[in-house]
Parts: structure tokens; C-alpha cells; sequence
């Protein structure tokens, strides 16, 4: 282990070493005062290392010494003019990113397929979303990304907007970013935020998809699970030249707690060292075993999603590590399948099961997918879907109130047939791949209200209505609406 290139560890280790007799938080004093089986679980040395604010420690929200270098190490592996430990996930980047530049009553334009955590955002920051909706996959049911013809439309229609916020990829690995789109936004004066937590490591290998600190990106949020590799609920929040970083680190404040993990820093620390080290070989050997793993399972009679969906604009890039695959059957019966066999896909969604290939993983690892993924398959017999209409993939909002507003209106709880033209007082998301139906502040129009109907009568899961069987929904309950 080498802590000359790790300064939060070498700080650790050296607080560790004094041998103070401790009369401070965290109160299991280093693993002496907790139930025997957490040690045996996460280790002693991981409770050792649970530490909170100590001298020589450093402090996250003012950050001027160990978690200062560290974070510095970070933003020079990415590009970026500084970098933030995030110790709530991505989550806290969405929030503070958002909350750092707007106010109260600004115009965003948001991807109709952001993540949800972004309309938690806006309900904190008061601001006013116009939806851009994605292009679709007829065949997959999968969104394509955000047309670049369809963001000039939109600048064009808002000139008073003050964010374009992307997605950058979808989760399913597809990028439609280009360095010409954050151009246009930034002569229009919009700042541009991209939600990058699945496209994490995009940066550190030339042969995938553009990255959003390479494509001129204001600030990129990554999470440092999904593909760094890092503990779950980290993330790192980066900016470049030209924000004020004053401004991002008085909003994390708000939203990141104030007794951050050691244990989070320490690994966002680590396996940044892992990236310099050994990142761009172990990327290139996964890209390969991807291939491989794909060539495998078409040969063996699946369908998966490969390269022929960059033919499909706007797509330009796309994670070879994202195996999407079917044969006909619905995501869901695919995923119970796979599961017994041993399998746990990462989710399921209509006409798909999505698998994530990572540096972790070795030729033994895909193989055993492989392996059970061939066996499967005689006793799958798929079906033919019929394409999806252009647009099936999400309701184009009538947006009423902002996110903020409805979230704090009083509302009634109505039955679904009495209430179509109301404003709906509660998300309506089918659940994969999470994309509202409506949201609260939107107007539930007849194609809404069609496409609810359809999901109670298939059973579809959603999430967001109080009540599972949409027999009844929630509107807003103000005067005029």
C-alpha cells in the first residue's frame, strides 16, 4: 500500500499510530462497542478507521489539508478544475448542483428521463423544468437520449433559461452527448450540468463515449459505485473553470451531513489510486471481454443491443460494458428466469434484462453468465413485439405548477376516472425504467390518463401513486386547478 500518493490515508494511519485514549465520537470506540458479528462482517479495521473531525483529519465542508489533497488528486485524474467528495451519493450532487446554479423561479431544461433525484432538486431550488423528451427505441422500449436539434429548439423557445441539464448515459448506456451541444447552451448563457453517474468512467479510456468535463461541462456528477468502483453512497462532484466553487460547497453543506465517513473518503481515495495505476489496461481488457461476452450470446441465440444502435440518432456513444438482452420475452419474466438460475441481472426492464460488466469481473466471471444464459434460453420461448409508436416512451407534460409548488399544495386523494384534466398531486412512474408518466404540477391530459389505464390494466409496477392499483390518485386540491 502506498501512502505517499493517498494523504487522507497517510493521515488516518498516522491519528491511528498516536495511540490517543479517545473521549469522542464515533461511540463504538473504533469497533470495542458494538455487537460481535459487525466486526466479524466489515472488518475491525474498517471500524478503526471510522473516525469523525479529529486534529490532523481534516474537515469536508472545510476542507485544507488531507481531504483537500485527496480531492485535489481526484480532479487532476478527471480534468477538472476541482472536485468534491460526496459522502450522501450522487444524490447530494444532483441536489447541490442544481441548488448552486439557480434561484428561486428560474427556467431549467431538464431530460424528461433524468433521474429522479432531479425533481427533488427542483422542488428544493424552487425552479421551472421545460422537458425535453427523448427519442425512442421502437424495438427495445428504451430511451435514445435528447436530440441535439431538439436542445437548439428549446434554447431557442426559452432564452431566459439558466440550465441545461444532461444525462449522460442512459442507464441502459447510450450517449447522445456532443461538445457542439454544451457550445450552443453556453452562448445562450446556460450553465450545463451533467448527470454522469453511470458514464463515471468514461474519462479514463479513449474507446468510450465522450466524457462531460471533456465536452465543456460547467459540473459532472459521478457516482462512485456504479462504475468506480468506490463503497456504495459515494460520489464526486466536479466542476470547471469558471464556476463558483464557493457557491457549490455552501449548497453541498446543505444537503451533505456533517459527520461525513472516513470510510467513504478513504475509499473515493483509493481507488482513485486504483484508476492512475492500473485504470486504462483494466478498461481495455473489459471492453474486449464485453465483446466477447456479446459475440457469445448471439451466437448462442440471444438478442442483445450492440453497436448498430449508433446508426439510431441521436446516439453517438455507447458503454460496451451495458449488456442489454431478450429474445421476445418481457424484462421481467427474463429476470425471474436468470435469478433462478444463479443470476442476478441488474434490472429488468419491458422487453430487456441489463447486465453490468465491471473492471472486478474476469473471462470465469462472464463466462458463468454466458453459461446460464445458453442454458436458459431453450426453455425461454420468446415472442415478436410489435414496435412502440413513435413518442410511446413518455407523455409530453403540461407542466402547471413548478415541482416546489406541488410538492407543498394540499391534495385529494380522487377516483382515477374522475380525474382526468386535473393537476396531479403525486409521481406516476412505471418502474423500469422510472420515467414519469406525470409528476406532481402536471396536468393529467387524456394521452396521461391513457397511458395510467394501460398500466393498471397490465400490472405494470409504478412508482410514486400511493396507491399500487391506480384505482384511485392523488391531485392537487387548490381553487381553479
Amino acid at each position: 500500500m502506498n501512502q505517499d500518493k493517498m494523504p487522507l490515508l497517510r493521515a488516518v494511519m498516522a491519528h491511528l499510530a498516536m495511540g490517543y485514549a479517545a473521549y469522542h465520537t464515533p461511540a463504538h470506540r473504533g469497533g470495542l462497542a458494538v455487537s460481535p458479528e459487525l466486526p466479524e462482517i466489515v472488518g475491525q479495521a474498517a471500524l478503526a478507521v471510522d473516525l469523525t473531525e479529529l486534529p490532523g483529519l481534516d474537515d469536508l465542508h472545510y476542507p485544507r489539508g488531507a481531504i483537500a489533497a485527496a480531492q485535489a488528486r481526484v480532479a487532476r485524474l478527471f480534468g477538472a478544475a476541482h472536485t468534491f467528495f460526496l459522502v450522501n451519493g450522487a444524490t447530494a450532487g444532483v441536489l447541490a448542483a442544481l441548488m448552486a446554479a439557480t434561484s428561486p423561479g428560474d427556467r431549467v431544461l431538464v431530460p424528461r428521463h433524468a433521474h429522479r433525484s432531479v425533481w427533488s432538486a427542483m422542488v428544493l431550488t424552487g425552479v421551472v423544468p421545460h422537458y425535453l423528451l427523448p427519442r425512442w427505441h421502437p424495438d427495445w422500449d428504451i430511451p435514445l437520449g435528447i436530440d441535439p436539434a431538439d436542445i437548439q429548439l428549446a434554447v431557442a423557445e426559452h432564452p431566459t433559461a439558466r440550465v441545461l441539464w444532461l444525462t449522460n448515459p442512459t442507464y441502459q448506456g447510450l450517449s447522445s452527448l456532443a461538445p457542439a451541444t454544451v457550445e450552443l447552451a453556453h452562448r445562450h448563457g446556460l450553465m450545463v450540468i451533467v448527470d454522469e453517474a453511470h458514464g463515471s468512467h468514461f474519462a479514463l479510456h479513449p474507446d468510450l463515449p465522450i466524457s462531460g468535463l471533456e465536452a465543456g461541462a460547467d459540473m459532472v456528477i459521478h457516482s462512485g459505485h456504479k462504475t468506480l468502483g468506490a463503497l456504495t453512497q459515494t460520489g464526486l462532484l466536479h466542476i470547471n473553470r469558471g464556476v463558483d466553487k464557493h457557491r457549490v460547497a455552501a449548497a453541498l453543506a446543505l444537503v451533505q451531513s456533517t459527520s461525513p465517513s472516513y470510510i467513504f473518503m478513504l475509499s473515493l481515495e483509493a481507488v482513485c489510486g486504483f484508476w492512475e495505476r492500473d485504470g486504462g489496461e483494466k478498461l481495455g481488457d473489459l471492453i474486449c471481454l464485453a465483446r466477447e461476452t456479446k459475440g457469445s450470446l448471439r451466437q448462442g441465440g440471444w438478442q442483445v443491443l450492440g453497436d448498430e444502435v449508433l446508426a439510431q440518432p441521436p446516439v453517438n456513444g455507447m458503454d460496451p460494458a451495458r449488456l442489454v438482452v431478450g429474445n421476445g420475452n418481457g424484462g421481467a419474466v427474463l429476470a425471474e428466469a436468470f435469478q433462478r438460475a444463479g443470476v442476478l441481472p441488474e434490472m429488468a426492464g419491458s422487453r430487456h434484462v441489463l447486465f453490468l460488466l465491471a473492471p472486478g469481473d474476469r473471462g470465469d466471471g462472464a463466462g458463468v453468465l454466458v453459461e446460464k444464459a445458453l442454458a436458459l434460453l431453450p426453455a425461454l420461448e420468446g415472442k415478436t413485439w410489435p414496435p412502440h409508436p413513435a413518442g410511446a416512451g413518455c407523455c409530453t407534460p403540461q407542466v402547471v405548477l413548478s415541482p416546489r409548488e406541488a410538492f407543498f399544495a394540499p391534495r385529494r386523494r380522487v377516483k382515477l376516472e374522475g380525474a382526468a384534466g386535473r393537476i396531479a398531486g403525486e409521481m406516476i412512474a412505471p418502474y423500469p425504467p422510472g420515467i414519469p408518466l406525470v409528476a406532481p404540477g402536471e396536468r393529467l391530459t387524456p394521452d396521461v390518463m391513457e397511458e395510467i389505464k394501460r398500466c393498471r390494466l397490465d400490472g405494470v409496477h409504478c412508482q410514486g401513486p400511493a396507491d399500487p392499483k391506480l384505482e384511485t390518485v392523488d391531485v392537487i386540491d387548490l381553487p381553479g386547478l
